[in-house]
């Protein structure tokens, strides 16, 4: 799932992984560009996701 995510957010976020959970950091110089970071993140995970649960079936 992280290597699905790691292109998208390269400079913008830092994650890592801790046995089947991903932490993530997120900073900014706005809250305004912090909130776009977080919501373009928890898209591209909702997507990850869908995709991981389609080819699983």
């Amino acid at each position: 799932m992280l290597a699905a995510l790691d292109p998208d957010n390269a400079g913008f976020v830092e994650a890592r992984v801790e046995g089947t959970t991903i932490f993530f950091r997120m900073g900014s110089e706005s809250a305004g560009s912090l909130r776009s970071t977080a919501d373009d993140l928890m898209a591209c995970l909702k997507a990850a996701e869908e995709a991981a649960g389609a080819a699983s079936r």
